[in-house]
């Protein structure tokens, strides 16, 4: 995919930018809530460290997508209210992984 953004350290804008294009491109999901999502899914795992439950890149794109839907039904067990209903990305593990 051609880089359209440049990610600037420090910089949101830049930083959630480039997020949006190389996660979100022709998901056709929600681009705020998918991002969203993620980010408490990352929070999480710093938050509460699980061994083998780390929020990052898996070789296979379905663990990678099945970690993230664990880290978000975790998060949402402890921080009750965070979501209206039982969260679940709604990317595909290609857009994840």
């Amino acid at each position: 995919m051609a880089k359209r953004h440049t990610m600037r350290p420090g910089d949101w804008e830049s930083i959630f930018g480039r997020l949006q294009e190389l996660v979100l491109a022709n998901s056709g999901e929600d681009d705020f809530e998918e991002i969203f999502k993620l980010i408490v899914a990352k929070l999480y795992s710093e938050i509460r460290p699980i061994k083998g439950m780390e929020f990052k890149t898996y070789s296979s794109a379905q663990k990678t997508a099945e970690t993230v839907n664990t880290l978000l039904a975790q998060a949402n067990e402890t921080w009750k209210g965070v979501f209206l209903t039982s969260p679940h990305s709604r990317l595909t593990p290609e857009h994840l992984g």
